[in-house]
């Protein structure tokens, strides 16, 4: 019998699921985190993977104050609020980056709790800009609002976690297209355009499509069912192979250096994660070659074709081979197909403005 849920954990849900179903942007990355309750920090707090409640604090909050402490949470990890904490003074760090986001939260519309950090001197600054100014100032710290629970990192450690921050965001931004919230907008492009790392990016989505947990609304999450809360659950894929696309119009023979780096890239993918097949195809206005290797064997790259570049025929037959994902090595120059069931990377190159009616574009330079 499932454990009945007091009226806080009751309000945490119906928090949780108003984000979902309000901030397409907001709730991708509030998915990603795991909910944990604790009486082991007075408030709410977050370790960039979890984000930490004391039932006790959220009792004394509304579900509008809930979302909106949840909301400021997953921004500390946006906006890199937890690696970059080394060498700093924790307490004036976690206030810095409180007065730089608590002002972009409100405007979006979220309600935060009377007792939060915000003066109208900080407005428009950066937490570093702020963190400056508190301390030569040395105020005092308000310890019930320290909420970034970040232990030391490395140099490494920093920078692959900030890296998996930019492929969350431009994952969620992807997603929420036009709704991401407009006071946001700019500087989570900012977050983006900041070089991602294309191998990561690409590594990250083939190892989702092939067997780990990604969010759908196909499955219901059972956890909320008998509050009568519609969530998505996490749910894996089994579907074992992977498909990819070789754009072989003109531009792509210019691009020999970054064709030979892209498939020694894909090569890795392949031998580290052994789909049970993977199909190529090298299409320009039509399929030109497909080739299908069996578990264990090494692709080999050989290019075909030179023509136009329309993806509309060959669609439909990528997708009658059931893969798990596709990936497209493309200037996306092209016309495309209006929409695919299949999970999508598009790996760009020349093209610094690409669109694609579906799935996620990475631009590899």
């Amino acid at each position: 019998m499932a454990k009945k849920l007091s009226i806080t954990e009751r309000n945490i849900k119906s928090a949780i699921s108003k984000i979902i179903l309000s901030s397409p942007f907001f709730s991708v990355l509030l998915l990603n985190q795991e909910i944990v309750y604790s009486q082991a920090i007075p408030t709410f707090a977050t370790t960039g993977k979890q984000i930490i409640i004391n039932l006790d604090y959220a009792e004394t909050l509304s579900v509008d104050e809930i979302k909106g402490v949840l909301i400021h949470e997953i921004m500390h990890s946006v906006f890199f609020h937890l690696t970059r904490l080394n060498g700093k003074h924790k307490g004036y760090w976690n206030m810095a980056g409180d007065y730089a986001i608590n002002p972009i939260i409100k405007k979006e519309g979220f309600v935060l709790p009377e007792s939060h950090l915000d003066e109208q001197r900080f407005h428009s600054m950066s937490a570093d800009e702020i963190y400056r100014i508190l301390i030569e100032e040395q105020p005092e710290i308000p310890k019930e609002l320290m909420d970034i629970k970040s232990e030391h990192m490395t140099e490494a450690e920093a920078k692959h976690a900030e890296q998996q921050t930019k492929i969350d965001v431009a994952k969620a931004s992807n997603i929420a297209g036009k709704d991401i919230p407009d006071s946001i907008r700019k500087l989570v492009q900012e977050v983006i355009e900041t070089k991602i790392d294309w191998k990561a990016k690409l590594r990250d989505f083939v190892q989702e499509s092939l067997g780990t947990d990604e969010t759908t609304w196909k499955r219901p999450n059972r956890n909320y069912l008998h509050d009568k809360l519609y969530i998505p659950s996490l749910s894996g894929r089994s579907m074992p192979s992977i498909a990819v696309m070789f754009d072989t119009s003109g531009s792509i023979y210019a691009q020999k250096d970054l064709f030979a780096e892209f498939t020694s890239e894909l090569t890795k993918i392949i031998e580290d994660m052994v789909p049970e097949t993977v199909d190529l195809f090298y299409v320009d206005t039509r399929i030109q070659k497909h080739e299908t290797y069996e578990e264990g064997e090494i692709p080999k790259y050989e290019l075909e074709g030179g023509g136009g570049t329309d993806f509309t025929s060959a669609w439909p037959i990528m997708e009658e081979c059931q893969p798990a994902c596709i990936i497209a090595f493309t200037d996306l120059w092209a016309s495309l197909p209006e929409h695919s069931d299949v999970p999508t990377m598009w790996m760009t190159y020349e093209n610094k403005e690409p669109h694609a009616p579906f799935g996620e574009i990475t631009i590899i330079d």
